[in-house]
């Protein structure tokens, strides 16, 4: 009798266990396993990601990923293979969501909506919605002010807040934006500061377009994201975003090279690296507190640990 209940109990228990759903892969178990890291970055975002003349993925983004796939390969101890792919503004969310990639870097802002579907990384990029308009314009006649803004977009929510009287138009890119603008079917193109400087440079004539106001309505924020529940692999992250951030304020050459080359004198889209120097030590002060001062911590163990006699 007592056999058969042990058996019972046995059996129960077996098929609990066969009930139990295996706990999910995590993506550095899966990159562990595979030997590959999926890393992906949009192409309409240029210095950011874009496709160059041979048809290979560059842009500041892209050699993010670098920096980060060689962090992997330290923290693991071996080599990984990095499979950088296109995601697109409407299914970069998904793709990740999905495990289909491991990691997107591109021009992602955070918002509490977002967050709620994927982690974000450290930002390691500060802009700011503005508007390209062509100078030529004569806007003294104008009976309505015709905006363009990407579908989907934070720009999108922000402008239509600041600007709630003029009209505004719908467009998949910046790309159909550009052209929007050039044919007078809109008046202006609203989009991050930066991506508006890159799309500038591209049209061969920058100088019959300009970017207003100075300062950005609306503060813009890029950072990488990644599946959630995945705080090893977001760690690896920031610690290669963080170190590139270091070694960029301590001019480093081969950080300072990569950055010149996308936002130099002579680079991409040249900006003024101040501002946005200034961010990255906030974050770095941010993650990774400097150590405390003498007298902070003689303050911290007279109060936590208080003397008790003595000569």
């Amino acid at each position: 009798m007592l056999k058969q209940k042990f058996i019972g109990l046995l059996g129960c228990c077996l098929t609990m266990l066969m009930a139990t759903p295996a706990a999910a892969e995590t993506v550095l178990e899966r990159i562990q396993r595979t030997g590959t890291l999926t890393a992906a970055t949009r192409s309409d975002s240029a210095p950011f990601a874009y496709f160059d003349e041979t048809g290979e993925l560059v842009g500041y983004s892209v050699d993010l990923l670098k920096l980060i796939h060689q962090q992997l390969e330290q923290e693991l101890n071996k080599d990984i293979e990095l499979n950088l792919v296109e995601v697109t503004l409407a299914n970069r969310f998904s793709k990740v969501e999905n495990n289909e990639v491991d990691i997107v870097c591109s021009t992602t802002t955070y918002t509490s909506s977002r967050a709620r579907r994927v982690d974000f990384s450290v930002g390691f990029f500060k802009t700011g919605t503005q508007f390209l308009v062509k100078r030529d314009t004569d806007r003294q006649d104008m009976t309505e002010f015709r905006v363009g803004v990407i579908g989907g977009s934070t720009n999108a929510e922000v402008v239509q807040g600041y600007l709630q009287i003029a009209r505004y138009v719908v467009l998949d890119s910046r790309t159909d934006g550009l052209e929007a603008l050039n044919n007078q079917r809109i008046d202006a193109l609203v989009s991050d500061g930066i991506l508006l400087s890159g799309l500038r440079q591209l049209t061969g004539n920058p100088e019959a377009y300009e970017i207003l106001p100075t300062v950005p309505i609306q503060p813009e924020i890029y950072a990488c994201i990644v599946p959630k529940e995945n705080a090893d692999f977001l760690q690896i992250v920031n610690q290669a975003l963080l170190g590139f951030m270091q070694d960029l304020i301590n001019d480093a050459p081969g950080a300072t090279s990569m950055f010149n080359t996308w936002f130099g004198t002579d680079g991409a889209v040249p900006i003024d690296r101040e501002p946005l120097f200034d961010f990255f030590q906030r974050a770095i002060e941010y993650y990774q507190p400097q150590p405390a001062t003498a007298s902070e911590l003689e303050s911290t163990t007279s109060e936590s640990q208080p003397v008790i006699g003595g000569d």
